[in-house]
């Protein structure tokens, strides 16, 4: 992390750190790794439960047991989401 010229000794101004190119690079390429990661994983981690049950026993689930799987598909695809646009975010900065 590079940082501007440091201010005047009696000015109160804080100095403006700047990142470099290659920190940028690396960084906005890890949180979208991860946030496709955790898309990609944890979508097929439940594709993958549900395929387990059977179509009566996916009939007979319970409203509680169907609002975990919302639940947790939801938190996925925040989380991946959340990443992605992090990372998005950190590259356009």
């Amino acid at each position: 992390m590079t940082t501007s010229p440091s201010p005047a000794a009696g000015s109160k101004e804080a100095p403006n750190p700047q990142d470099c190119m290659p920190c940028k690079v690396i960084g906005g390429t890890a949180f979208l790794g991860l946030g496709t990661y955790t898309l990609i994983s944890g979508l097929s981690q439940l594709r993958e439960e549900r395929s387990k049950l059977s179509p009566a026993e996916l009939a007979a689930q319970k409203f509680s047991q169907r609002a975990g799987f919302m639940a947790r598909r939801m938190g996925i695809w925040g989380i991946g989401v959340g990443l992605i646009g992090a990372g998005t975010y950190r590259f356009l900065q």
